[in-house]
């Protein structure tokens, strides 16, 4: 493997052992649910906004390290 594609594996398994965000929130603005049906991968996404800012993001989910990486960003 190439410079770049060590980088982006090494990023995405630092999010995926070390996720950033993960949890829920104290009464969330919005929240979404994605599921894979085909490989079981599931994510819950919420975040708060309060007049106009984003305050708060957080995600729970299993399976494969890279939508669990996607969501730590």
């Amino acid at each position: 493997m190439g410079g770049l594609e060590n980088l982006y594996q090494e990023i995405i398994l630092d999010h995926y052992r070390n996720r950033r965000h993960r949890g829920t929130l104290e009464n969330p603005t919005a929240a979404v649910d994605h599921n894979n049906p085909v490989c079981g991968d599931a994510i819950h996404l919420e975040i708060r906004v309060d007049d106009g800012t984003l305050v708060g993001v957080a995600h729970t989910g299993d399976r494969c390290s890279i939508p669990q990486a996607a969501a730590s960003s």
